[in-house]
């Protein structure tokens, strides 16, 4: 099965969210870093939306500041008009 490439725009909103929270928290990228078990060049990356992190780290992420990835993802597809508001 060919793997397709994330949409640019969901990617983009998911780095973000990610980033806004994390500086929210007043962490370093560094200290994220730790707090999921990656190196901080592996978030740089990331935030600098170069690479995406593994699943179970973005997961991770997640939890660590408190991002809801349902409401990321609801979020786009209003925002790209795949749904009308309030059906996300």
């Amino acid at each position: 099965m060919k793997r397709r490439p994330l949409n640019p725009d969901f990617r983009a909103l998911v780095v973000q969210r990610y980033i806004s929270a994390r500086q929210a928290y007043a962490l370093t990228q560094a200290e994220l870093a730790d707090l999921i078990e990656v190196s901080p060049p592996c978030i740089s990356m990331f935030e600098a939306g170069r690479t995406l992190l593994r699943a179970d780290k973005l997961f991770e992420a997640a939890i660590v500041l408190g991002i809801s990835l349902d409401e990321v993802s609801s979020e786009w597809a209003v925002q790209a008009g795949r749904v009308a508001e309030g059906q996300a």
